[in-house]
């Protein structure tokens, strides 16, 4: 006994021991029926049991097995679905496992395993055992045993007392129990199907076998000669003589009824499958049927071979084969057709050609006609061809079409080309295609591609096929496709032969003839040189010769450009509906950098591929260019109702462009490049007018907005096309009140109030709008990537008072800025704003002042300030400093696009802007808070657009007023100061007083006012970057150091020397996550805390104990007790606000 045996035997011993354990122990002869049951069931699973766990599962099995096959009550086959575990890789599956137990006969697993197939199932493990089963019905005698009742007994074979039981057990992949249902009746359709065909073989089998005595006893009636005759009687012995499993069988009877001749079925004669034909009709007129059938019935033929439009359910899944036989009168006319429908056995599959009648017969013809030399090579490779012929082929095709493909198929071999032999099935249900190609090209690759374009040409609903692979240098697909439509089907061989050339064609060679059709032969062996190596085998696996050539252009380009290159195309691929593909220079991108661009483009990422590409770095020369990367991103978009023509993909490349290099910001409002249409500055017009909505404290976030406006797609792409016609010059504006109507009326047709609320915002702000520079040129000739609008605020809803006459707004994706103007002639200061969420609500706050102040001197004014966006990290203040003049240089820039200009007395439209109001040529700036040194740069630009103020514009500049050296405001407000402490009896210019400020040495007001006493003990202060903290300052001293930084150009509290801040003290930055607090610095804040965040350590400052709290900040850090920090509308600042009640300074 081999070891293997052992351990098998072991194993069971252990399985037995185990399976009695569990559900045995009742009397010893039910244990020995037990045991029986388990040796023939475990028996027929030979797979060692590889764990403890493993074994615990088949006693599981075994045990539910054992319960399932107790009892039969009929013939109806037993079915169950049972939810179990398997073992598979050392894990656990959830399986169902399917069980069936019924009598015993041919075709049964073969069956079920095609059925479960069928229903999506996915097949484990199965197995069959036969038991020979004694049963015993309820109330019947001890020694009476039968098919039906409870098990008693197995035997080791069948007799009058045991009956042969075929017991299945398929384990499959769990799937979901309702499918169970639908499941179970695709099984039971399939035991139908063989029991039909089985009890019936002996009935079909005899009907052939008494047809072919019909031909023997009334050969000399038969119109056909005695060679057919003979050959077709030995042809039904070699049926009969196990080469055909008969599954079913009909027979029909001609005649003829009022002139034409009439096929009817005769009752009572369908026999196994055919029973369950629910299309078969009772009687057909013969010229009714499909052209070769009729042809078949009328001439004087007794054989014809089909195939049926129906897979069978029995025993494999392949379409039924039909014989069909006719019966004939004495007087030479056909009486009756017999059809049998079955599967040629697998003997026949491999037989030689002349050793099968009939089909013998066929070649032999073929044979003789083909002219060759009998026993010459050239026969010899003829015959070696036909043995090989595909035997379904040889059962339908003619000895003519036989000889053509054969001929055709001997002058191909060995030659390393392609070639592809098309046949129409003869009853016009099937289309055959043998294809021949290179051995070394053949893989399952390339078989399914040449599968699925012949499938695609030929409009083909199913199809099978097999292959063949021989000591040839050729492979052999044969494919069978069922066609619906092939009546109407025009089959171009010769076209369709170079389509599968072209598809299978090498990609070395591909790529050159690809080359070649781009330019000439030269350019073509040139690019060839360069790039033949640039082309991984993974890229070549994953795209196609005609792809790399199209990639090449890219390649090229970046390589030239070093910046980035990218192609949208459809996808050919199911899962997504478009390849974006993107090349990098040197460096392979980030996802995270990309990811989120594409995912705000409004496109789903399904997978992304990487590829290194290098080619030659020139045509002539070996040195390896740079390497460019492709990334390969499979997509879909999120809101597709309508297919992407080519100016929407080129719209999405530029859009991404834009994005990558900065001149966009990158947001859900780029998603309205797909779902509307629109350009990325068109998008970003969406954007701009969102961030103004924002600022005018609408009451939805700008993610919703954008949402809204992909969700109304349509609504989006019409308020873009109404302020196109608006404010595109030289065009006509009769169409713009139509286009409004049509906006009004789709919006009054949203149902969600929300949604309306922002479309009629959008129309609101359109409506409003006075003048912009959206369709204005650079100095390149493309037209600007920062946009300037000049609303009138009356006719906006909303806008939160006192409402100017004018304001301008001005966006891009580095700065944005707003000028309110009180009337058209004003002028007031621009401010370099720190206060990203709601600039304008400072701006406004300004205004409001300025009202208040200056009401008696000047009637209206005017304020601005402006926002830098790029919040990436600066290594140094001069750096920060050049960010904060770029962005005032586009404000300054985008307020003079849109402004009137003077030449000599005549009044100059600016270029490309469209005017809906007066004319308006006034607007002069002037420093504020971040842009004192700013005015000669404004009034540089102001020169550069021959603006009629000259420097006039920003109040003189350098030559006029310097107002943080004049410290005019600093010194109105220290009078204030000064009388409030003499009141107090304190003089401050001689004696010491406490300081808190809000503020830096930088500024105009906290700078100068610092420095109006020597006497100024400033404890501590913050800027939008520091907190300076000197608990016990020196007066002299720190008096010196902060005129040392008022003096220093750009300074900030960080340039405070260290060393001269007394002790507990220090200057911290606001970015710091937490600050311990020194005893010094509880001491001077009147405060027990140890560690405070930035923001809640300039609470307790505001609140500290001090003389004097001075502002030269910006911002709003004082309310009332009643007062809201919405109210009050500094966002920035309301983390560290306190109430004016808890104040101790004074």
């Amino acid at each position: 006994m081999s070891k293997e045996s052992r351990t098998r035997e072991l194993q069971i011993d252990t399985i037995l021991s185990a399976i009695t354990q569990a559900i045995g122990g009742r009397s010893a002869a039910k244990d020995d029926l037990l045991h029986r049951f388990t040796k023939r069931y475990v028996g027929n699973n030979p797979a060692p049991i590889s764990s403890t766990h493993a074994t615990e599962q088949v006693v599981k099995d075994i045990a539910q097995a054992w319960h399932f096959i107790q009892e039969r009550k009929s013939s109806r086959p037993l079915i169950s679905f049972e939810e179990a575990l398997l073992e598979e890789n050392g894990r656990q599956l959830p399986t169902t496992v399917v069980r069936v137990l019924l009598d015993d006969k041919p075709f049964i697993v073969d069956s079920l395993r095609q059925a479960l197939l069928r229903s999506g199932a996915t097949i484990k493990v199965v197995r069959n055992t036969v038991l020979f089963s004694g049963r015993r019905k309820p109330g019947a005698a001890r020694d009476s045993l039968g098919r039906f009742g409870k098990l008693v007994d197995l035997a080791a074979s069948s007799d009058d007392d045991f009956s042969a039981e075929s017991f299945c057990s398929i384990t499959c992949a769990r799937w979901p129990s309702e499918h169970s249902k639908d499941i179970e009746s695709e099984l039971r359709d399939a035991l139908n199907h063989v029991s039909a065909a089985v009890s019936s073989y002996k009935e079909m089998t005899s009907a052939a076998a008494n047809l072919r005595r019909n031909l023997l006893t009334n050969a000399e009636y038969l119109p056909v000669s005695e060679e057919n005759v003979a050959e077709s009687i030995e042809f039904i012995g070699w049926l009969i003589d196990n080469h055909f499993t008969f599954l079913g069988y009909e027979k029909y009877r001609i005649r003829e009824k009022s002139g034409e001749n009439i096929i009817e079925l005769e009752p009572g004669t369908l026999l196994g499958v055919s029973r369950y034909k629910s299309q078969l009709k009772s009687q057909t007129k013969v010229s009714s049927l499909p052209g070769a059938a009729a042809d078949f019935i009328s001439r004087p033929k007794l054989l014809s071979f089909a195939k049926s439009s129906k897979r069978s359910k029995v025993h494999r899944p392949a379409y039924y084969d039909y014989v069909l036989i006719k019966e004939f009168d004495k007087a030479g006319r056909v009486t009756h057709m017999h059809r049998f429908l079955g599967l040629y056995t697998s003997s026949v599959y491999f037989r030689e050609a002349l050793s099968i009648p009939l089909i013998r017969k066929k070649v032999s013809r073929a044979l003789e006609n083909s002219g060759y030399t009998k026993n010459g090579h050239n026969m010899k490779d003829l015959m070696q061809v036909i043995n090989t012929f595909p035997r379904d082929e040889l059962f339908q095709i003619s000895s003519k079409s036989l000889l053509d493909i054969a001929i055709g198929i001997t002058k191909i071999r060995d030659t390393g080309t392609s070639k592809l032999f098309v046949r129409k099935d003869f009853y016009g249900r099937f289309v055959s295609c043998l294809v021949y190609i290179p051995r070394e090209l053949f893989n399952t690759k390339s078989r399914v591609a040449i599968q699925s374009l012949l499938q695609n040409r030929l409009q083909a609903e199913d199809v099978d096929f097999n292959t063949y692979l021989s000591e040839s240098s050729q492979a052999r697909i044969h494919l069978v496709f069922k066609v619906p439509t092939i009546r109407a089907l025009k089959i171009d061989q010769s076209a369709l032969e170079r389509e599968i050339v072209e598809l299978i064609r090498p990609w070395e060679e591909d790529f050159m003839e690809r080359l070649r059709e781009t330019g000439s032969e030269d350019e073509a062996q040139q690019q060839y040189r360069q790039y033949a190596d640039c082309f991984s085998t993974a890229y070549k696996e994953a795209y196609t010769a005609a792809e790399a050539v199209e990639d090449v252009k890219f390649i090229n380009a970046v390589a030239s450009s070093g910046d980035i290159a990218v192609n949208l195309r459809e996808s050919q691929v199911e899962r997504a509906e478009f390849s974006f593909k993107l090349f990098s220079l040197e460096s392979q991108l980030m996802l995270s950098d990309v990811v989120p661009i594409l995912e705000n483009l409004g496109l789903r990422i399904t997978s992304e591929s990487t590829y290194p590409l290098r080619g030659n770095n020139a045509i002539e020369s070996d040195e390896l260019g740079p390497r460019i990367w492709l990334h390969d991103f499979l997509v879909y978009r999120s809101n597709a109702s309508s297919p992407l023509n080519d100016k929407g993909r080129e719209c999405f490349e530029q859009a991404f462009y834009a994005i990558w290099s900065a001149r966009v910001e990158d947001d859900a409002f780029n998603a309205l490049v797909l779902s509307s249409g629109l350009t990325w500055r068109e998008a970003a017009l969406m954007r701009a007018l969102g961030a103004y909505l924002k600022q005018i404290r609408f009451d939805y976030s700008q993610g919703y907005i954008a949402k809204t406006l992909s969700s109304h797609a349509q609504i989006t792409s019409d308020l873009m096309t109404l302020f196109t016609e608006l404010f595109e010059p030289n065009k006509s504006k009769r169409r713009s009140a139509m286009c409004r109507n049509r906006i009004i009326k789709a919006i009054d047709a949203v149902s969600n109030l929300s949604e309306d609320s922002v479309l009629r915002a959008y129309l609101g702000l359109i409506d409003a709008t006075l003048r912009t520079n959206f369709f204005q040129f650079d100095l390149a000739g493309e037209l600007k990537d920062y946009f300037s609008f000049k609303f009138e605020p009356q006719r906006i809803d909303g806008v939160p008072k006192p409402l100017p006459k004018y304001e301008i707004f001005v966006y891009s994706s580095k700065v944005e800025g707003v000028h309110l103007r009180g009337g058209k002639v004003a002028r007031g200061g621009l401010r370099w704003s720190d206060r990203r969420e709601d600039y304008r609500t400072e701006i406004l706050g300004l205004v409001k002042a300025q009202q208040v102040k200056n009401s008696v001197i000047v009637p209206v004014g005017a304020k601005g300030g402006y926002v830098v966006k790029d919040t990436a990290p600066v290594a140094t203040r001069a750096e920060f400093q050049a960010r904060g003049i770029r962005a005032y240089e586009t404000f300054i820039a985008g307020l003079l696009d849109i402004t009137d200009n003077l030449k000599d007395g005549t009044l100059i439209a600016p270029e490309r802007v469209v005017r809906l109001d007066e004319d308006d040529p006034y607007l002069v700036v002037a420093a504020d808070k971040g842009t004192a040194t700013f005015s000669d740069i404004a009034n540089g630009i102001a020169a550069r657009y021959d603006f009629w103020l000259g420097d006039g514009f920003a109040s003189g500049g350098s030559n006029g007023y310097d107002h943080k050296a004049m410290g005019i405001t600093a010194k109105g407000a220290w009078i204030s100061v000064q009388r409030h402490f003499r009141e107090r009896g304190i003089d401050i210019q001689r004696e010491e007083f406490s300081v808190v400020g809000i503020g830096d040495m930088s500024g105009d007001v906290f700078g100068n006012g610092m420095l109006l006493s020597p006497k100024i003990l400033l404890k501590g202060a913050f800027n939008h970057l520091h907190i300076f903290v000197d608990p016990t300052p020196n007066a002299s001293v720190s008096f010196k150091e902060r005129k040392r930084l008022f003096k220093q150009v750009g300074s900030s509290w960080g340039d405070y020397q260290r060393e001269l801040i007394s002790s507990g003290g220090g200057v911290f930055d606001r970015s710091s996550k937490s600050i311990v607090l020194t005893d010094e610095m509880r001491i001077a804040f009147a405060t027990d805390a140890k560690s405070l965040t930035p923001d809640q350590l300039i609470s307790v400052m505001l609140k500290a104990p001090v003389d004097l709290l001075w502002n030269g900040g910006i911002g709003t850090y004082i309310k009332s007790f009643s007062e809201s920090n919405s109210a009050v509308g500094d966002k920035a600042n309301d983390s560290l606000r306190v109430d004016a009640r808890d104040l101790r300074c004074g």
